[in-house]
């Protein structure tokens, strides 16, 4: 906004010099200063000579400037809301939890037939996050919430679930026999005693050490990013995030994201093949993993509400630390 007036302050300055700058012919031609204010509200003749000339532009570029300086610019507002999504699931079988409660302060939802869950418009300033489900222990967790978007994966225990125990048995070691050394050039007969009675101690037991069975993480777990190249969303970006198990969260665009599509995907050898649907619409991907964090050969047929369908490749993508 200050370059547009500035810019038609600059325009009016120049038109009006370049008229007053004109003398009328005449015999009788005489210059009478003036203060009265043109349409600008402030009278350009700066230095008050009578005329508009390039020592008033100068004095009003200089003033533009030390204005400019002075005045700080408005801070752009921080956004209140950003999307919060993800997915729940199980830690004995690392798939997706049907119908959990998701809360994050005032919001709450439950999660999809695969685990997924989002609340469009959660609060940034949320700061904990809760999961419940018949069957499993609940589950708390702090979080923060960045805009645009904020992804989570939780995982849930199942009530009585299983943690495999090391017990410590401490035997205690038998006790030697006495065997009496011969004595002179005599042999003697060797004899070997035998302690009667039983010998009881008692020691202290050492701690139990419980361990947990951790689900193994799945071999592409992790943001993968991209750029979409076909027809309607040539040069779009694609961030690609696996969660858990065989789930996996497709955004396209940012800030914010055109779709978010939750679905699953296969791996089979090198070749990997995503599905993922929203409300919005349907993504498909299919990619050739080169078994590090880089992915080749990929191409996408997608068809999302607002923009229709879609198809053509997916270049330079990489999972990102």
């Amino acid at each position: 906004m200050r370059r547009i007036v500035w810019a038609a302050g600059l325009a009016t300055i120049m038109a009006m010099s370049s008229y007053a700058q004109t003398p009328t012919p005449g015999p009788t031609e005489t210059q009478t200063p003036t203060n009265t204010p043109f349409v600008l509200d402030f009278n350009p003749d700066l230095d008050g000579n009578g005329l508009l000339d390039s020592a008033d532009l100068i004095r009003f570029l200089t003033a533009w400037q030390l204005r400019d300086f002075f005045i700080a610019p408005t801070p752009s507002p921080t956004p209140q809301f950003a999307a919060l999504l993800g997915f729940v699931t199980s830690a004995e079988t690392n798939l997706g939890i049907a119908g959990a409660t998701v809360i994050a302060g005032p919001d709450s939802v439950f999660t999809e037939a695969n685990g997924f869950f989002e609340i469009p418009m959660a609060r940034v300033d949320t700061d904990s996050l809760s999961v419940a489900n018949d069957g499993f222990v609940p589950h708390q967790q702090p979080v923060e919430i960045e805009f645009p978007s904020t992804i989570l994966n939780i995982v849930l225990f199942p009530l009585g679930f299983p943690t495999p125990t090391a017990t410590l048995t401490q035997t205690e070691p038998l006790a030697a026999s006495p065997t009496p050394t011969p004595t002179g050039s005599a042999q003697v007969p060797t004899s070997t005693h035998t302690p009667s009675g039983t010998s009881t101690s008692t020691t202290t037991p050492m701690p139990t050490p419980t361990l947990s069975r951790t689900p193994t993480p799945p071999p592409l777990l992790g943001v993968w990013e991209g750029d979409l190249i076909g027809t309607v969303f040539n040069g779009t970006d694609l961030v690609w995030t696996v969660t858990s198990g065989t789930q996996a969260l497709a955004q396209i665009g940012r800030n914010p994201p055109l779709a978010n599509l939750a679905g699953t995907y296969s791996l089979n050898g090198n070749s990997v093949i995503y599905n993922g649907t929203s409300g919005a619409g349907s993504l498909q991907l299919q990619m050739t993993w080169d078994g590090a964090d880089e992915m080749t050969a990929g191409t996408y047929l997608s068809n999302i509400e607002g923009f229709g369908a879609d198809s053509g490749s997916v270049e330079s993508f990489t999972r990102t630390p």
